[in-house]
């Protein structure tokens, strides 16, 4: 059996425990999401006969991940200290997305992306833009999503939409941010059910 010399050990062992009592204990992050924001809805007469789709929105970084995001120059973004979404943000648009079409009476389903059901009709979001950005007048909230709309038997693109939404906040608090994160994430929803309504006027599902 080797045997190391007592002082070696004597050294190791106050090193271990000193490293234990140096490093500071790092405090959980705050967990945040999109508020309940109502949209104006319009009343359909009656919805559209189809199935959709919705796709988990593309995304590149930095807008694939958690971090909630503020821009202070066009090149350069930095994170929202000790804060995360509670979702990556496709997922959070996704879900916003998926509620805002349903609640608005205009299709006959709108499904989500792990359905597996069949649909007739695809959305296809594209991610492009999800943080804030501070500018001359303020900070603002930048929302902004790229669709197209996929009738899935013939694979061809119905219509396509470059929708964004930029809400002015009160500042870079938390709260103030959440609220114009969840305001421009309910309109730009709000938008796309109206969107993609028009879209599918007098199309024939099958």
């Amino acid at each position: 059996m080797m045997r190391f010399p007592k002082p070696l050990i004597t050294v190791g062992s106050v090193l271990l425990m000193s490293a234990c009592t140096v490093l500071p204990e790092s405090k959980p992050p705050r967990i945040v999401g999109l508020g309940d924001i109502t949209p104006q809805q319009a009343a359909y007469q009656s919805p559209r006969p189809v199935s959709m789709r919705v796709d988990l929105p593309l995304a590149s970084a930095p807008f694939d991940g958690t971090l909630v995001l503020i821009q202070p120059s066009n090149w350069e973004f930095q994170a929202l200290p000790g804060t995360r979404w509670r979702d990556t943000m496709p997922v959070l648009v996704h879900d916003q997305l998926v509620q805002s079409l349903r609640e608005s009476n205009g299709f006959d389903n709108v499904l989500a992306a792990n359905s597996a059901a069949n649909a007739d009709i695809s959305l296809l979001p594209e991610l492009r833009g999800f943080h804030a950005r501070q500018t001359d007048q303020g900070t603002v909230v930048v929302v902004h999503v790229y669709y197209e709309l996929l009738q899935n038997q013939t694979r061809e693109t119905l219509c396509v939409l470059d929708e964004k939404q930029v809400v002015p906040a009160q500042g870079t608090e938390v709260a103030s941010l959440m609220t114009a994160f969840s305001q421009g994430t309910t309109e730009v929803a709000a938008n796309t059910a109206q969107w993609a309504f028009d879209c599918l006027e007098g199309v024939d599902a099958n």
